[in-house]
């Protein structure tokens, strides 16, 4: 069923997108955000199943930055940019986030580029054909290209929009694209 169709019987009138982005907040700051209290909300609101939330809790470091550091820049972070996430010579993938930024959709976005990072090769070949596919036949998918475009401008990006704004809606089919998410 369509997600539109499926909002629309719980909640007449909601958006089309089952997680709508939140709000920067101006006043958040490294020392007034709790990323545990985000975190716990996002495998929540996305329905990230029991058994691997222990990993995302463990796994993926997750760090604050009110400014990006010189290091980040260096890297390739934009200064405006509100996340990102990279491997570390620790041997896990690590997540920054600026703290007006920390909200448990922009959380999800950047653990899907985690998620991303697990696939094989072959897995990620086989996602940028489905994704092109889904595009032009999914329902939801093509709506969200529509007022995300700009957002999902290479597959990489497309397949962290797509988690971050659909989620556990995503059509069953692609799922397997989203290691220990589904």
């Amino acid at each position: 069923m369509c997600i539109d169709k499926l909002l629309n019987l719980i909640n007449p009138g909601t958006s089309r997108l089952p997680h709508p982005e939140e709000k920067f907040s101006k006043k958040a700051t490294v020392d007034n955000v709790s990323v545990d209290v985000v975190l716990l909300n996002w495998m929540e609101y996305w329905a990230v199943p029991l058994q691997y939330r222990n990993f995302w809790k463990e796994q993926i470091v997750i760090e604050l930055y009110n400014e990006w550091p010189e290091w980040a820049l260096v890297a390739g972070a934009k200064p405006d940019s509100p996340a990102f996430t990279w491997d570390a010579e620790d041997g896990k993938r690590h997540l920054a986030c600026k703290p007006g930024y920390l909200n448990p959709g922009v959380i999800a976005h950047e653990q899907a580029h985690n998620s991303y990072s697990f696939l094989r090769n072959h897995d990620k070949q086989s996602f940028a054909v489905d994704y092109e596919t889904l595009l032009e036949t999914d329902p939801d998918i093509s709506y969200l290209y529509s007022v995300k475009q700009d957002a999902m401008w290479n597959k990489v990006e497309g397949h962290a929009e797509i988690y971050r704004y659909i989620g556990q809606y995503l059509p069953d089919g692609i799922k397997r694209y989203y290691p220990k998410l589904f």
